[in-house]
């Protein structure tokens, strides 16, 4: 049973690499001249290829993928749009931007179009744990595999932003402080853990750097101050701050990193902030349970810090981490060696990883989520 006491709303970014299956489309399309109209312009072949066409065409693609899905998923009640449609940008205005899915254009992910690949962000509306939310992914999910060939290779993503649930309308800022101090300090502690359960190929890319090390003013905390009070003066130095902008830029200097907090506070497609925390290291979603996989690692680390995140529990694994693991400089301020799971080792009965597994196994029994959270250290090949 899920918790329905769990005070995090939650919502996905898909950001994919597809092929359409034309012959599929085209069948279903017959009787939609407009629509297939635009698809047709979608599959056109344009040579050269230039910036401007790149965002044109996949501009387009977004449009259509918006305005099919809807079609396709209108038995579903799935209300989806494309997010530079009057309607979303009516919605937005009016600071309704939560109240249904959006498909993006996705122009950072490089695509062949020799090879008629579309790339693609599709983005879900908040969630919370008591909502029929697996219903919807998946209902989803079978309109892109239904219609599209899933391109896996590496080059898509899955992000999940993250919302503590304020009281009321006017404690949203302080609601979101306290939140951010939270996962903040329970990130500098067990963000190494969750580092090493990503793929290679997700822990060794620039723009998902840990906070660690992506963070420059977080960084160069952990270099300056290195020795036994390092992380009690660094927990005293996060609760002084009384800023979202203050403690974002310090955990989270750039967007580029594996926790962006920079939502708290930056309003980018949105009237206003959205007050989320992003997770972004986790890799791209090629099925329904992949996508629940990569909801459940979000979800259940949030919960430990909400759970487990006190300064005096912290505290005492410092022993563990007085020393970041060495070695990878997506990982902490050391430079020398690699990293490796005996890393990760405190004392000599228990793993730092097995303590980072049974807290969060506890947690995904608190919120159900038991069956998706998988957890083990990735090593090169």
């Amino acid at each position: 049973m899920e918790s329905k006491q769990f005070p995090v709303t939650f919502g996905i970014e898909l950001e994919l690499v597809l092929l359409p299956k034309v012959d599929v489309i085209n069948r279903t399309l017959r009787r939609n001249d407009g629509l297939r109209a635009l698809f047709d312009k979608c599959c056109r072949k344009v040579d050269p290829v230039t910036t401007d066409e790149t965002k044109k065409r996949a501009e387009e693609r977004a449009q259509f993928i918006a305005e099919f899905a809807e079609i396709v998923l209108e038995a579903s009640h799935i209300a989806i749009k494309w997010a530079d449609s009057e309607a979303a940008k009516k919605a937005n205005a009016e600071g309704k931007y939560y109240d249904w899915w959006t498909v993006v254009d996705e122009v950072a992910i490089k695509v062949d179009e020799n090879k008629a690949e579309w790339s693609v962000e599709i983005v879900s509306h908040p969630f919370s744990l008591s909502d029929l939310w697996r219903t919807e992914i998946r209902a989803v999910w079978s309109f892109v595999e239904k219609y599209f060939t899933i391109v896996d290779d590496k080059r898509g993503s899955t992000h999940c932003h993250m919302k503590l649930a304020p009281p009321s309308a006017d404690q949203e800022i302080p609601t979101a402080l306290a939140f951010a101090k939270q996962v903040s300090k329970f990130l500098v502690v067990w963000e190494p853990c969750l580092y090493v359960c990503a793929p290679i190929w997700r822990q060794t890319r620039n723009f998902v750097k840990s906070n660690l090390v992506g963070s420059r003013p977080l960084w160069r905390y952990l270099k300056a101050n290195a020795g036994e009070g390092r992380y009690r003066d660094l927990f005293q130095k996060l609760d002084e701050f009384q800023h979202l902008e203050d403690l974002g830029d310090f955990v989270s200097a750039t967007r580029e990193v594996s926790w962006n907090f920079r939502n708290l506070f930056e309003k980018r497609h949105t009237r206003q902030p959205t007050r989320t925390i992003e997770y972004r290291r986790c890799p791209m979603s090629t099925s329904a349970p992949k996508i629940f996989e990569n909801i459940a690692i979000n979800l259940c680390f949030v919960q430990a810090a909400l759970a487990n995140g006190t300064d005096s529990y912290l505290l005492g694994y410092m022993g563990a981490i007085h020393v970041l693991p060495q070695g990878n400089r997506f990982l902490g301020p050391s430079d020398e060696g690699p990293l490796s799971a005996e890393s990760i080792q405190f004392g000599t009965d228990v793993g730092r990883f097995d303590v980072f597994v049974k807290f969060m196994r506890e947690s995904a029994k608190t919120l159900g989520l038991q069956q998706y959270l998988k957890l083990e250290v990735q090593k090169p090949t």
